[in-house]
């Protein structure tokens, strides 16, 4: 796994990360760099809730992330 910065770009994060931002329009990568922003969580933390809305992507600089459904 190649190593990151937090201090690198979205774009920069977006494009060494995810396999289809090469494949995307202009407007579509505008679309998803407006809505990121970098968050940090403590260990043990709920990054997402039993609300209906949507996270969107999340990109894992550092740490472990666990997922399941109840």
């Amino acid at each position: 796994m190649e190593k990151t910065s937090a201090k690198q770009s979205p774009e920069q994060q977006f494009e060494q990360h995810l396999p289809f931002w090469p494949h995307l329009t202009a407007d579509q990568r505008a679309l998803l760099v407006s809505g990121t922003s970098c968050r940090s969580f403590r260990a043990g933390e709920n990054v997402h809730g039993r609300t209906g809305d949507c996270t969107g992507i999340l990109l894992v600089l550092s740490g472990e992330l666990r997922s399941y459904f109840l």
